[in-house]
């Protein structure tokens, strides 16, 4: 993390050689600057005033170590941010005190959200994005920054769909969405089968600890892209929808385009009531 008392430092001592800049990550900028002695220092002389009051922050708009002394600046990322939102002034202007506390906690996950390492090498590396901060066009890099937000959500969501597939969970067979964003609609038991069972499906009476098991068919519906998903359980003595998933099948599409398939495992072993199984059969 970038600390501002240094490029504040660097600005002062050194801002005619653009060095400032160059600690920022703005390497462009930094090359005018020192071939043109900081913009004639005014140049200089306004990112050092932007510095003071927190409206020029590292290339990727990443938060400052606020730290001087003990004590934090006053132009930090969040109290920057709460300045240009709109709901949370309106509600400062209304004297609604729980509305601006909401306001200010999500803007607060905000920011640590996008401090985290990975969503800030996703803005680091994103041409789009770079691009539009280093023409400072601020509009443009927060449309560009909420639309790639979503895509980091969305990728997050499907990593967590192909996890629930292999722990063999529920997951959306259109759009490859985890279990949490699936909702249980219906599902129905199979057929009950003896463990230990006569050719013709009937008990074995030989044995005395002897069960009866069914696979469980479920159906969800994906809350985000509306597909319907048909799950095969495996067998269990009190089947449900909880006893992990073997099979996966789409039933009615989805919006958008599908990125998952159907989807079986290839562990187990498929029985049939219709064979026998006796106590000591393989």
């Amino acid at each position: 993390m970038k600390s501002r008392t240094t490029a504040i430092l660097l600005c002062f001592f050194l801002g005619f050689l653009g060095i400032h800049r160059f600690y920022m990550g703005y390497t462009l900028i930094g090359i005018i600057q020192f071939l043109s002695g900081g913009g004639f220092f005014i140049w200089a002389l306004v990112d050092f005033v932007k510095l003071i009051t927190g409206s020029l922050r590292p290339v990727d708009w990443e938060d400052f170590d606020e730290k001087f002394f003990g004590s934090e600046w006053m132009g930090t990322q969040l109290k920057q941010q709460l300045l240009d939102n709109k709901e949370y002034q309106d509600a400062v202007e209304a004297g609604d005190k729980s509305g601006a506390k909401a306001s200010k906690l999500s803007l607060k996950g905000q920011i640590e959200w996008w401090n985290a390492p990975w969503n800030k090498q996703r803005l680091r590396s994103d041409k789009e994005y770079q691009d539009a901060v280093k023409a400072g066009d601020k509009d443009a890099a927060k449309v560009r920054k909420i639309h790639l937000g979503g895509e980091i959500i969305v990728e997050k969501l499907r990593e967590e769909g192909r996890e629930c597939r292999d722990l063999g969970k529920p997951f959306c067979a259109w759009c490859m969405y985890p279990d949490h964003r699936m909702e249980f609609v219906e599902g129905e038991a199979g057929e009950y089968i003896w463990e230990y069972r006569n050719k013709d499906g009937s008990k074995d009476m030989r044995v005395n600890d002897n069960s009866q098991s069914a696979v469980y068919t479920s159906e969800w519906l994906c809350k985000e892209c509306g597909a319907n998903t048909t799950m095969k359980h495996y067998m269990r003595e009190s089947p449900s929808k909880d006893a992990p998933v073997y099979k996966v099948t789409l039933k009615n599409n989805g919006s958008g385009n599908r990125i998952a398939e159907d989807w079986e495992s290839d562990e187990g072993t498929v029985v049939h009531g219709s064979e026998a199984h006796r106590k000591g059969d393989n």
